[in-house]
């Protein structure tokens, strides 16, 4: 062996030498060496590959997973589009046979009946009322749903009229009913009147027909602010824990009770109306002090225009 060949490590073996270790082991720091590293090189390629190719096949389930859900969603939004655009149909549809059965029996009260057809007119009319109510509700719903919202016509209107208003007729409707109105400061804003009407009287409607019988409701209407008004309807008797979070919702309940007179969507067309006009409504309730839903009102929308003043 070379001087040469013993510094470096190596043995000769006619043209070829092998690499070995001091202790005179063979050393990989050669061919095999390299060959070593390929195969580590080669297993971790395979590897990512197999790894790329998971992923791959992951993220074309997740893509065809997406396009079913899109496509359910739509097909989903397109039957509740037909729904809504039935129940509005509907609604329209239903207001003239009800106005000819609504003609007939006031025709048929003012013939002097005897009192069995005169009781039998009554009837008829009361029903009508509650239907026509029901379609109202239906139509508002539907362009709630369809439309995004309910539209408004801005008046200046007084708070305090408009509660004084709603406690005479439901007065009228139940005379056995006791309801005290309090107004204090300026209640009036720029707000619409009919659907304000529309908010009091279900509000006031709801505390005479659920609230504990023979105690007076009470309006009270603070206009003491000088940016927002502050209405609010209070009764003796609780709300039951389990419907307080969801009091504002549609069809809240399912199963009705016989003498209701909507669907299960006052409370939440209310809300929606207040809402609309940038308000924000809410309810507390417990036995011992009863239930008051406050309503609150800006006086004014973003920009607001001269607005005739009406009375109501």
């Amino acid at each position: 062996m070379s001087d040469a060949a013993k510094a470096m490590g190596t043995t000769e073996c006619g043209v070829h030498t092998h690499a070995t270790t001091a202790d005179g082991e063979p050393s990989t720091t050669g061919s095999e060496g390299r060959l070593h590293a390929e195969s580590l090189l080669q297993q971790r390629a395979r590897s990512l590959e197999n790894e790329i190719v998971h992923r791959k096949e992951i993220e074309a389930a997740l893509r065809e997973s997406l396009a079913r859900e899109q496509a359910l969603r739509e097909q989903a939004e397109r039957h509740v589009h037909c729904a809504d655009m039935f129940a509005g149909m509907l609604g329209h549809d239903l207001r003239n046979p009800l106005g000819t059965i609504t003609m007939g029996a006031n025709f048929i009260s003012r013939l002097d009946p005897d009192e069995k057809t005169a009781r039998a007119a009554t009837r008829i009319m009361n029903s009508a009322e509650r239907m026509a109510k029901m379609i109202d509700q239906l139509l508002d719903f539907t362009r709630i749903r369809a439309a995004g919202g309910l539209k408004l016509n801005r008046v200046r209107v007084d708070l305090g009229h408009v509660c004084e208003r709603v406690k005479e007729e439901i007065e009228a409707g139940n005379p056995a009913c006791r309801i005290t109105l309090k107004v204090a400061g300026n209640a009036s804003g720029l707000w619409d009147c009919d659907r304000l009407l529309q908010v009091f009287s279900n509000l006031v409607g709801n505390a005479v027909s659920h609230g504990t019988g023979g105690v007076e409701v009470t309006i009270e209407a603070d206009g003491s602010d000088a940016s927002d008004v502050i209405a609010s309807v209070r009764n003796a008797g609780a709300i039951a824990d389990e419907v307080l979070p969801v009091i504002f919702d549609p069809f809240r309940g399912g199963a009705r009770r016989h003498n209701t007179n909507g669907l299960g969507l006052g409370l939440f067309i209310t809300r929606q109306i207040v809402l609309a006009h940038g308000g924000a409504i809410s309810v507390t309730s417990n036995k011992a002090a009863g239930t008051a839903i406050d309503v609150r009102l800006p006086r004014s929308p973003p920009v607001a225009a001269d607005i005739e003043t009406i009375a109501v």
